[in-house]
Formats: C-alpha cells, sequence, structure tokens
C-alpha cells in the first residue's frame, strides 16, 4: 500500500511492470497435454466412455434419494418455503456404495478409513485408475514434482460427524480436514508438487485446473493431477438450497432447455 498523496501523484508510463506482464501474457505457450482420466459419475457413468455415452444416449442419473444417505420422507415438502424441508426427493446419485474401500490397499487402518471422509476415499482410488489409463507407472510418479489440486465445497461426513460428540473418531481431523482432500493423494503417492484444495463454489473444480495448468507453465511441477468430488450424504444441502429456492422442484437440470425450472444436485 502507499499514501494516498503518493497515489495521486503518481502517472505510470508505458513502460510500467503491468504493461510488461500483459505483453508476456500475449507471447505462445506451451500446450498441455491430458495423458489420462478417470470419473465416477450418476446413471452407471464409471468411465470416461460410460460417460460419454450416457450424454450420448440422452440419460440422466436422477433417482430418488438412496436410504442408505438418509430417509427423504422425513424432510420432504413441496413447498420450498417450509422452514427445515426439502422441496425434492431425489437427485443424481451414484450407483456405487460409497462406504466401500479397499483401506489395506492404500495402507490405512480401520479405524483411520472408517473416519475417512468418503470422498477422500474415491478420489484416492481416482488416481489411482487415472494413473492406470494415462500408462504411467506409480513407480515414476513417486518421488515426482506433480502438484495435486482438488476442488470440492461439499463436507456432509464431516458434518454428520459433528452431530454426535461422544462417539467422534480420533482422527476426524486428518480424515475430513478441507486439505486432506489433495495432501492425502500427494501423501500416499508420494508426489512433491503444490498440494492444494479449492473451495470456490460451483467453479473450485474449474479453478484448481486453472491453477493445475499455471502450475506446470511456471515450472513449479512437470505434471499435475486435477481432481473433484461432491457427495450427498445428508438432507441439511437441500434443506438450505430449498429454502433459497434455487432447487428446481423435479430435482432435475434442464441446462439450455425450455423445461429450466432449478438446479438438480448430483454426484
Amino acid at each position: 500500500m502507499a499514501p494516498y498523496s503518493s497515489l495521486r501523484s503518481y502517472s505510470p508510463d508505458t513502460s510500467s511492470p503491468v504493461d510488461s506482464v500483459h505483453s508476456a501474457r500475449r507471447g505462445p505457450v506451451e500446450p498441455i497435454a491430458v495423458i489420462g482420466m478417470s470419473c465416477k459419475f450418476s446413471g452407471g457413468a464409471t468411465t470416461p466412455e460410460k460417460l460419454w455415452q450416457l450424454v450420448v444416449d440422452g440419460r440422466n442419473g436422477w433417482k430418488p434419494v438412496p436410504k442408505s444417505r438418509f430417509n427423504v420422507d422425513a424432510f420432504y415438502d413441496k413447498d420450498h418455503a417450509k422452514i427445515g424441508m426439502s422441496s425434492v426427493v431425489g437427485g443424481h446419485f451414484l450407483e456405487d456404495d460409497v462406504s466401500e474401500f479397499d483401506a489395506s490397499f492404500f495402507n490405512f487402518t480401520a479405524e483411520i478409513a472408517n473416519a475417512m471422509d468418503p470422498q477422500i476415499r474415491l478420489l484416492l482410488e481416482s488416481v489411482f485408475e487415472t494413473s492406470e489409463n494415462a500408462g504411467v507407472p506409480l513407480q515414476k510418479l513417486s518421488g515426482s514434482d506433480t502438484s495435486v489440486f482438488v476442488g470440492s465445497f461439499s463436507r456432509d461426513y464431516h458434518d454428520s460427524l459433528l452431530r454426535d460428540p461422544d462417539t467422534l473418531p480420533r482422527t476426524t481431523l486428518t480424515g475430513n480436514g478441507v486439505a486432506m482432500m489433495s495432501n492425502r493423494i500427494s501423501h500416499f503417492f508420494d508426489l512433491r508438487g503444490p498440494s492444494l484444495t479449492t473451495d470456490t463454489g460451483c467453479s473450485a473444480s474449474l479453478v484448481a485446473l486453472h491453477l493445475a495448468v499455471n502450475s506446470i507453465r511456471n515450472g513449479e511441477s512437470r505434471m499435475a493431477i486435477v481432481g473433484a468430488s461432491n457427495l450427498l450424504l445428508n438432507p441439511d444441502p437441500f434443506i438450505i438450497m430449498s429454502s433459497l429456492g434455487v432447487l428446481g422442484p423435479d430435482g432435475r437440470c434442464f441446462a439450455w432447455d425450455s423445461r429450466a425450472n432449478g438446479y438438480g444436485r448430483g454426484e
């Protein structure tokens, strides 16, 4: 910061550092290659190929809230203005049981795995699948300056654990901290580049991708892993969004469609 009087008398010329930065940005940049990917979406889209087919077929993965998540009947009211109630009965949920996890494969004890946000578990699995898809051996990743950027703003599992302090797991912090979504990946795969979790709302994953590209171009890392996760595990976000009136009455999105009437949540 500078004194106001100094700012008033300052007249930048054309050789200012700002102009130099703008000029540099207009220069040629190194292309970024996407060498591998994996995914898990609703509608059984558990691979990029299956996701593509789902889109080509014009299908969607909407379904009623699974009983394993919460009893939606106890929280439903079609009037979105009703306090403490959800105006929708479903969303786009994964077909797989998100509680299933091969803890021993990732060197976790049962205690640590049970306290860990399922989103972190899914991200670890997805990174392993991505390395296979890319044809990059784990031995080549280990010890490299590969960076990790994860976008997410869902904290359902953490919030659920806090509802019963008497049974709160000992490793709640290390299993549910926001930073852990990226840091667990870096630690398990022994990645030495930047490791960061972004929460910028709905743009979190896009911002993570932006940061990854910049990390490579700035020379911080030669390769980057970009991930994102969103699991719908408890009714609270449904209730909050319903009261705001942003959810469509049928819980679906109809982008670029005359039927568009709100937002539909998905995993």
